[in-house]
């Protein structure tokens, strides 16, 4: 699954299922909503409204998905990183090559743009 089609999924779920639920509570306050006529308009509005929202939240939302993902990332490097000092300090040659070759498998991922 691409970057793209993923998106469209997630806004496409978040537009129907908030469109539901907000019927719902529509109905549910006042029946005018519910009539046939009004529903069909109420359901096109919703629709139009969530994906407006949807689209324009896309953007905030893929800026948070990097700042996690780099969060994590930068969380795995940190520990790999004070692994790594702390075999310096033990003196074990072969725990410090074991640790500086997962240093550099943590660093990777950190600055490559595709990952």
């Amino acid at each position: 699954m691409t970057r793209d089609e993923y998106v469209a999924s997630i806004k496409s779920a978040f537009v129907l299922l908030g469109s539901k639920a907000v019927k719902v509570e529509l109905v549910a306050f006042t029946g005018f909503f519910g009539l046939p006529l009004i529903s069909s308009i109420t359901d096109w509005v919703l629709n139009k409204v969530l994906t407006i929202v949807a689209t324009k939240a896309e953007t905030q939302i893929f800026f948070f998905f990097i700042d996690t993902r780099v969060a994590d990332q930068g969380r795995d490097f940190e520990a790999a990183a004070l692994n790594y000092w702390r075999l310096q300090q033990a003196g074990d040659e072969t725990a410090r090559k074991e640790a500086e070759s997962e240093l550099i498998k943590k660093f990777v991922p950190l600055v490559k743009f595709a990952s």
